[in-house]
């Protein structure tokens, strides 16, 4: 990416990259800019534009040393010179120049920014991120220092922040699908599934013919356990674009996670039809079988379960009703003797032959 300094930005084409959604405008900003209000300046500025660095040192550094031109201009000019210098890696005289511009001028949000630039090459993050916010607190829609300063922070793992300030971006910005795109990845990230699902219906209502979209509201609604709804979205890609394997992959995972191992194996062949070598969807088959042989084994584990359970209640109960046989025996024995006994000590305190018979 390269910067035409504070006039707009001239940026690489981001929109072919693959899976990247290609509507909406990358980027396109103005800062307040004094070029027309010195002719020096101004030559400068266009040398700048054509790349011709080294041409542009001295037109700008005649505005620059001029301590009888407005400080605003003269800002602007070491804001330049900065930009050439780090064009010409020259960070020893970009630094100090960018320096000057802040001292000069210290709203000057483009000088705070290329002062970022240099910070983050030297590996200062810290440094980084505060002259990317002064230059934000300055201009609050200035895009390219909320995206240098969304990036830092979601490679740092504050994905809060990060998509914050995306979010700024998609409201300076709200037809730009490139940066709710970024916004996208972020909040699926952060498993916000309802914020998920808001930008990508956004998406499709900006780009009602880019398919991936439809497949990432599928993936959302499957991670939501929502299977109908993800069925419906990638029923859709298949009967817009059947010719492509994604649908029926999406499908296929709708019914791996139904647990219909069948009919995932069925779609997964689709795509693989479609695109024989797809590592994602052969992963899904591997994936599929996996689940298949863990529920079979799972299946009969619990068969081999209910079994020794019915075999233990068995044995259970026989030996319940053994214990209680011999339970009732052993009363029984110890009743007689007790009638035996008794009847022996009645016998013994007996003396009459009369009596004896009467009591017998």
């Amino acid at each position: 990416v390269s910067y035409s300094c504070g006039y707009g930005e001239i940026v690489s084409n981001h929109f072919f990259a693959p899976n990247a959604p290609s509507l909406g405008i990358y980027q396109q900003e103005f800062m307040e800019t004094y070029i027309n209000r010195d002719p020096d300046l101004t030559r400068g500025y266009n040398l700048l534009v054509d790349y011709k660095f080294s041409r542009a040192i001295k037109p700008l550094n005649k505005v620059a040393h001029n301590e009888s031109i407005d400080p605003k201009i003269r800002s602007e000019a070491y804001t330049f010179l900065g930009y050439a210098y780090m064009n010409m890696r020259d960070t020893v005289r970009c630094l100090e120049a960018l320096k000057k511009a802040t001292n000069l001028n210290p709203r000057n949000p483009l000088a705070y920014y290329f002062l970022a630039h240099e910070n983050f090459l030297s590996g200062d993050f810290g440094e980084t991120k505060r002259n990317l916010e002064k230059a934000i607190e300055i201009h609050p829609k200035f895009v390219s220092a909320m995206r240098m300063l969304a990036e830092l922070y979601k490679d740092e793992g504050d994905l809060k922040k990060s998509a914050d300030l995306y979010k700024k971006i998609i409201d300076v910005f709200p037809n730009s699908g490139y940066f709710r795109y970024q916004y996208y990845k972020i909040v699926d990230k952060l498993r916000n599934y309802d914020e998920v699902e808001k930008t990508l219906k956004a998406m499709i209502k900006l780009q009602p013919k880019y398919r991936p979209n439809y497949i990432n509201l599928g993936e959302n609604y499957i991670k939501q356990g929502r299977y109908d709804e993800a069925m419906k979205e990638f029923n859709l890609i298949v009967e817009k674009t059947p010719t492509t394997s994604r649908g029926y992959e999406g499908r296929a995972k709708v019914y791996y996670h139904r647990g219909e191992w069948d009919k995932a194996i069925e779609e997964a062949n689709k795509a693989l039809s479609l695109s024989p070598g797809n590592i994602y969807v052969k992963s899904l088959v591997s994936d599929i079988e996996k689940a298949r042989q863990k529920e079979e084994k799972a299946k009969a584990r619990e068969r081999k379960r209910t079994i020794l359970w019915i075999i233990l209640v068995i044995l259970l109960l026989g030996a319940c009703g053994t214990l209680l046989y011999f339970i009732i025996l052993h009363r029984r024995k110890k009743y007689v003797l007790s009638v035996i006994q008794h009847f022996n000590r009645s016998i013994d305190e007996i003396y009459d032959l009369d009596t004896l018979a009467h009591y017998l």
